[in-house]
């Protein structure tokens, strides 16, 4: 008799530790997977910061090619495309190259065509 009951409370110690043992790697698991989506967020995150910065960036260029156009457009008369496509730089400068010599030379034409 007290061999069997040694044997049951063995057994089910042996249970007990088995469940705890679960449970722990349950949420062990759990912890882990709350760390990845943090790290998930984290990165999108990021990802969306540099992404508006870059378009503050763009807005910046748009914004300091039209003030140059502006200026240029200012300056007394010279050949249009000598004043003007010396100040455009990137993006602006492969869009002024674009247009037809009358587009370039007309002030509003080009303005529409950089924005």
């Amino acid at each position: 008799m007290k061999r069997e009951e040694r044997q049951r409370e063995h057994e089910s110690k042996k249970l007990e530790a088995e469940e705890r043992e679960r449970i722990r790697l349950r949420e062990l698991d759990e912890k882990e997977k709350e760390r990845q989506m943090g790290e998930r967020e984290k990165e999108a995150q990021r990802r969306h910061e540099l992404a508006m910065k870059e378009l503050e960036l763009q807005s910046a260029n748009v914004e300091v090619n039209s003030a140059s156009i502006k200026s240029a457009a200012k300056l007394p008369k010279l050949p249009g495309n000598v004043c003007r496509c010396a100040l455009l730089t990137g993006r602006a400068l492969d869009v002024y190259s674009r247009l037809s010599e009358t587009a370039a030379v007309d002030y509003k034409q080009l303005k529409e065509a950089l924005l």
